[in-house]
């Protein structure tokens, strides 16, 4: 049984670092926007420097996304494994809170779009509104629709993600 207890700690040390490191993408996030929103309204000039917030939050947005999928995927492991009859330990089959699963998960959609994906909505319009002339203009214009997309695919991606958290806890 000892075995299963050394992959127990260590696989708790990853999920804690991961948890850590998803939530200095947050943080990250929040610092991003103030400053290049506060750099945007001061320096005069067309509005292009608004088309930086997207990449940064579909990037740190990305990476939040990434580790979050990785805590999840511990948690889900070491339940399967519990199953099994490897270990018991009730902490990983217990509810980890007052709130129930479906209202921390709503919760956890809210945060995510409010935090990676809504800040590029009104980037992308600051930037449409004083859109340069040109062939700099239409290069610049397929840039905004890139970064459209990918902040679709990014809510798709997390979604997703919440959809198959939500099966593989009904499965365990």
């Amino acid at each position: 049984m000892a075995p299963q207890f050394d992959e127990y700690g260590a696989l708790k040390a990853e999920q804690l670092e991961r948890i850590k490191q998803r939530d200095s993408f947050l943080n990250l996030n929040i610092i991003a926007i103030g400053i290049i929103s506060t750099l945007a309204v001061q320096v005069q000039g067309p509005g292009q420097r608004w088309l930086l917030l997207p990449w940064v939050t579909f990037i740190l947005g990305w990476a939040y996304l990434i580790n979050d999928d990785k805590v999840s995927a511990i948690g889900a492991h070491l339940r399967s494994a519990m199953n099994r009859g490897e270990a018991q330990l009730e902490w990983e089959e217990s509810e980890k809170g007052f709130l129930s699963a479906a209202r921390r998960q709503v919760g956890e959609v809210a945060v995510f779009l409010t935090s990676f994906v809504f800040p590029a909505v009104p980037a992308l319009g600051l930037f449409l509104a004083d859109i340069p002339q040109g062939s700099l203009g239409a290069l610049l214009l397929l840039v905004a629709a890139a970064e459209l997309i990918l902040m679709l695919w990014l809510t798709a991606t997390f979604l997703r993600s919440i959809v198959l958290r939500r099966r593989a806890r009904r499965a365990a």
